[in-house]
């Protein structure tokens, strides 16, 4: 599960999963539509999840709210549903979840106003993913009322909370945090406990967030073969990858973006210097509210030799642009205005934001995602050493 926080979308577990066998044979999943916009509903789409985002690969017509799937897919992994009202592809999410296991046929009803709704059947995958919302669901429940209640809160302050109002949603962020350790306890559990099983890997997908490179090998070396032939598993090999080329004390990965000014800036132009390098956007509330604490720590080192280089994934221009102005961040920035595409932070494996990666004078990675006075007190300690 996800605390509140800004994350990556597409990496939710209300998103929905259709993992086929890899025989390239067919393989029937039948459903209706229901649901007040199930009229609306001409048909249903299957889609691959990939680095750049969902891809549809297949899609079955709906004839009087049925249809069927009988396709071959030539991977055996995370695949998944979405079942646009309006006839187009891409303006609705996927988030029913269904598993296909070879040899055993599905049966869906799904919920046209809401795909949480939907109810597949099914096969030993199918079955073990549903033994686990159904453990999830008193988690789920009560977090989608603590963040429904929250933004009632929030929208009636308008900015200026009262002290009521602030205890109250300091409460609720508790409870909700709360309660996020204890989905997070659960889903991990679950993977311990089905090793052999290909919701598994994609649990863990799903997961991967929230784990550093250490807790994702001891998952991976968990896993049974039959759980190692899903494209879930290969994804989580990549994560770990990727987080191990950016592990503290490995050397920084130099890269090359755009200034807001049009001109190229690389990190090589930092060698030699104590520098953070600081994943962020316009649109992050969390990272705005931290650049004043970045801001006066680069205000009190930078004389000393620090640097900061700014890496943002937002995708319009002018919205960074006067962020960068707004919040008198003076040091370098880049982006390729790719967003949550950006190459760099897929590069460094960055999920979430703010985000952040400390190196030192000899170009190695020595701490990542430091802040406020912990932050503070190693770069200083970086400097008096260089």
């Amino acid at each position: 599960m996800k605390s509140l926080g800004l994350k990556k979308s597409g990496a939710i577990l209300s998103l929905a999963a259709l993992a086929w066998a890899c025989d390239g044979g067919k393989a029937p999943f039948t459903g209706s539509i229901e649901g007040e916009q199930a009229a609306n509903v001409d048909s249903v789409y299957l889609l691959d999840r990939g680095a750049s985002g969902f891809e549809k690969i297949a899609a079955a017509a709906v004839t009087e709210g049925k249809f069927t799937f009988s396709a071959p897919i030539a991977h055996n992994g995370a695949l998944y549903l979405q079942a646009p009202t309006d006839g187009s592809f891409g303006d609705r999410k996927p988030t029913t979840v269904v598993f296909y296991q070879e040899g055993d046929a599905l049966v869906g009803k799904l919920n046209a106003d809401d795909l949480n709704g939907s109810e597949i059947s099914g096969g030993l995958a199918q079955t073990e993913f549903n033994t686990y919302k159904e453990g999830q669901k008193s988690f789920v429940d009560k977090m989608k009322a603590l963040s429904e209640r929250y933004q009632e809160i929030a929208a009636t302050a308008q900015g200026a909370p009262t002290d009521e109002q602030k205890e109250e949603l300091k409460k609720i962020g508790d409870e909700y945090g709360a309660l996020d350790k204890e989905a997070n306890a659960y889903s991990d559990g679950f993977i311990n406990e089905h090793t052999s099983s290909m919701v598994s890997p994609f649990l863990l997908r799903q997961n991967a967030y929230r784990m550093d490179e250490k807790e994702l090998k001891s998952y991976l070396e968990k896993f049974t073969a039959e759980a190692k032939t899903t494209a879930d598993y290969t994804a989580i090999e990549d994560r770990y990858n990727t987080l191990m080329a950016t592990a503290i004390g490995q050397p920084v990965l130099d890269f090359e973006l755009t200034t807001p000014e049009g001109e190229s800036f690389s990190t090589t132009a930092l060698h030699g210097k104590v520098f953070l390098i600081d994943f962020w956007a316009s649109w992050c509330g969390p990272c705005r509210q931290e650049n004043p604490n970045v801001v006066a720590m680069y205000n009190k080192y930078h004389d000393q030799g620090f640097e900061i280089l700014g890496v943002s994934l937002d995708n319009k221009k002018e919205a960074w642009e006067k962020a960068i102005a707004k919040d008198q961040l003076t040091w370098n920035h880049v982006s390729d205005l790719q967003g949550w595409q950006n190459a760099v932070a897929k590069r460094y494996g960055i999920n979430s934001i703010p985000a952040t990666v400390l190196v030192d004078a000899s170009g190695k990675i020595v701490a990542k995602n430091l802040r406020g006075e912990e932050l503070e007190n190693k770069v200083a300690e970086l400097l008096s050493a260089s």
